[in-house]
């Protein structure tokens, strides 16, 4: 008798294994084929370049250092004597940049298409957070490196605050933890540029795309077309793989040529006793920067939050059922000069010495 307990392979074991790969195989061909809705194109790119925000922020906090001490020289370390660390520091300052502009790009289209009404006005609301958020990351991060473009732009940034009515001197004590910058100010810039800020970004972002995704409430049959086609949906596979394929590489050739050409600068390290003849906030300040020349510091520094506020509220004053333009002229020409306004104070902003 022979026992087949132990030591001897079952005949079926083979056919299970070859039927639970066909199970696999198929499970993921119907999971490649499932239709999505697309990602617009500008959230799209900046989802990528958060995605590069976060992977070139880990390789740089590997060799960070947030001390005064040891900031400078660390971030002179990775820029010009770990291989390649001047580019990931590059991409990681250039990737500031472009978050927020893609971002921006996103908001404005989504205004333009009055694709914020409804039961999408928690999205608009939680992507205007998440674009204050971004903005929040890059001024803390401007800080990271220590030397004497950081330091001072910091130091403007902050006296801008300081003189933001009613929670200006609150709001500049907490960035501080002193009376001037110093440890504790690098420290929760730090902490708040690595921990902090991405945290709330990653859940804002989670909440942006759970929130509702119906039609505007209101559309009337005219539009109804242009509502199908906007949530039209298509297969992962090939249309939006594709897509997020051509779309990544023409955004890492687009970083390439940025570094290549504009590389992340470094200046001599931080020295609180020697101010430059040009002192700017980070440039998303610029548009406060630039009132505050013409008007008293307490009106230009609630001229650009007021206007940004009464942007975010624009759903509240666009009844208009239907999205066509003709039928939305004064929204349109609200929304449009205040991005405008912004857009030329930050210019302006650039350009004055």
């Amino acid at each position: 008798m022979v026992d087949h307990a132990e030591g001897t392979a079952d005949p079926m074991d083979g056919r299970n294994d070859v039927t639970g790969s066909a199970g696999e195989l198929q499970l993921m061909k119907n999971m490649l084929r499932r239709r999505v809705l697309p990602v617009p194109y500008a959230a799209g790119l900046a989802i990528i370049c958060l995605f590069l925000q976060a992977l070139t922020g880990v390789l740089m906090a590997f060799a960070y250092q947030a001390t005064p001490d040891s900031a400078y020289t660390s971030t002179y370390h990775i820029a010009n004597e770990i291989p390649y660390g001047w580019l990931v520091r590059t991409v990681h300052a250039w990737g500031a940049v472009l978050v927020v502009l893609f971002v921006t790009v996103h908001i404005v289209s989504v205004f333009l298409a009055a694709s914020y009404r409804g039961d999408r006005q928690a999205k608009w609301f939680l992507g205007i957070f998440a674009l204050l958020v971004c903005v929040a990351l890059g001024v803390s991060g401007q800080l990271l490196p220590w030397d004497q473009a950081a330091y001072w732009s910091t130091s403007e940034s902050i006296s801008l605050t300081r003189q933001v009515p009613l929670v200006g001197e609150w709001v500049a004590g907490v960035m501080l933890g002193g009376t001037s910058i110093g440890a504790a100010t690098l420290t929760r810039f730090s902490s708040a540029h690595i921990m902090l800020l991405p945290a709330m970004l990653v859940g804002l972002l989670v909440f942006h795309l759970r929130a509702g995704r119906g039609s505007p409430s209101g559309q009337d049959e005219s539009d109804a077309d242009v509502t199908d086609d906007h949530e039209a949906k298509v297969p992962i596979y090939p249309d939006l793989l594709m897509s997020w394929t051509t779309t990544a590489v023409l955004l890492l050739s687009v970083y390439v040529v940025l570094a290549i050409l504009v590389p992340a600068s470094l200046d001599v390290r931080a020295d609180a006793s020697v101010m430059p003849n040009v002192v700017k906030p980070a440039w998303y300040l610029l548009s406060v920067y630039t009132l505050s020349r013409y008007f008293s510091t307490p009106v230009a520094v609630t001229i650009p939050p007021l206007l940004i506020t009464l942007f975010a509220l624009l759903p509240l004053f666009d009844r208009t059922p239907s999205p066509n333009p003709r039928k939305r002229v004064a929204v349109l020409a609200l929304g449009t000069a205040i991005i405008a306004a912004i857009m030329i104070l930050t210019l302006t902003g650039a350009l004055l010495q």
